[in-house]
């Protein structure tokens, strides 16, 4: 029965996973911009939707995206033999080591949100290493241990911590709330004129005092906060959170959705970098450090975590995951962070129990996987300095 069992597993591993998540972000994406026109030029449009995707499955073009550059001349990122490890089941998480003491050593080893905390406004702190989305706040973890909690903002909007952990940027309806955690101050911007609304409006720091805001328009929005000023830019293309990231230098990397050509987009200098993923398929849940971009993929092989060189996007280490029922690829697991020594953390969720998720490092060189953290809660962001 035991080895029935493992072939069954090890054939199921096999099925490409329809990765429903991300296409399900891609088309919440498409409905964003508000269309116009009268009741009948709609229904034209519709049916030349209809009629384009029974011709052509897959195919979702975005009326709303400027067309895509050809990519420049770039080598082609490929995984060899080499830098394939061992498939991992992400179902035994718990049977991984414990992580070496002072890997990641900012978080506890046990996360479990309280129902309340108290104000940040009347209780400041010099800083939070996380953000969790509780059942009326946004609640702050210090890295003592202690819990301040904030408004809550909007329901699917983003509460970014800086990198150092001293500010959080909170989205709500009509913009961004600020809150400076030594002083517990909040400072309230509104959203810039042309703002467009999406079901994922996401604010991300791209330094202490620039967010980038991405919304339902092509692009995104660089906002000063001292001054807030707002400047158009043509980044991102696909979207923050599951397509794209943001370097510790403020530079966006984003991998392309499934209405474009398969190419990963270092925008590091201020001018498009693209290189060809369809080798590997296209990068979801990114992060990126100076030398180094972590994602998942899938499309061209098991599910699989993919360490990228910066430089000339070669694949440095890739681990095939097993995922015979398509939960891991459809949101149970993601890159949450990316840490100065090149080790991988890695969301895994549990299954099957209480709504929990495990917070597991994976040394790409070594090939070695342990557990950081047993965790319940919706996390929101890390302060990435703080991790290490």
């Amino acid at each position: 029965m035991n080895e029935l069992h493992d072939l069954l597993e090890r054939a199921t591993d096999r099925i490409e996973s329809p990765d429903l998540a991300a296409r399900a972000l891609v088309g919440a994406r498409r409905r964003r911009a508000t269309r116009r026109g009268a009741a009948a030029a709609a229904l034209a449009a519709v049916l030349v939707v209809v009629v384009a995707l029974v011709a052509q499955l897959g195919r979702a073009d975005d009326d709303s995206a400027p067309p895509v550059t050809p990519p420049t001349p770039t080598p082609t990122a490929t995984a060899t033999t080499k830098v394939v490890q061992p498939a991992w089941d992400p179902r035994q998480v718990d049977d991984l080591p414990e992580a070496a003491a002072g890997l990641a050593s900012a978080l506890p080893d046990v996360l479990d949100p309280p129902a309340s905390a108290p104000g940040l406004a009347d209780h400041p702190v010099p800083a939070a290493v996380l953000t969790v989305r509780g059942e009326d706040s946004i609640l702050l973890l210090t890295p003592d241990g202690a819990w301040r909690s904030v408004a809550p903002g909007t329901d699917n909007g983003s509460a970014e911590l800086t990198a150092d952990g001293t500010r959080l940027a909170v989205s709500t309806e009509s913009g961004v709330d600020i809150w400076d955690l030594p002083t517990g101050e909040r400072t309230t911007l509104e959203n810039p004129d042309g703002f467009q609304a999406w079901e994922f409006v996401r604010w991300t720091w791209l330094d202490p005092t620039t967010l980038l805001l991405n919304d339902g328009s092509p692009g995104g929005w660089r906002v000063d906060t001292a001054s807030g000023r707002t400047t158009h830019v043509p980044y991102p293309a696909s979207g923050l959170g599951w397509w794209g990231t943001v370097d510790p230098d403020g530079a966006v990397v984003e991998s392309a959705d499934y209405g474009r050509p398969a190419e990963l987009t270092d925008w590091a200098g201020g001018e498009p970098r693209r290189v060809d993923l369809r080798s590997i398929g296209r990068l979801s849940t990114l992060r990126a450090e100076t030398d180094t971009i972590a994602g998942t993929a899938y499309e061209n092989g098991p599910f699989s975590v993919f360490v990228v060189d910066r430089d000339d996007l070669a694949v440095r280490a890739q681990l095939p995951l097993r995922d015979p029922e398509a939960n891991y690829s459809n949101g149970g697991l993601s890159v949450a962070g990316l840490l100065d020594d090149g080790t991988v953390l890695l969301r895994v969720a549990v299954f099957g129990r209480d709504p929990s998720w495990r917070l597991v490092a994976w040394d790409p060189s070594s090939g070695e996987l342990s557990l950081v953290m047993h965790a319940v809660g919706d996390l929101l962001s890390y302060a990435s300095d703080l991790l290490g």
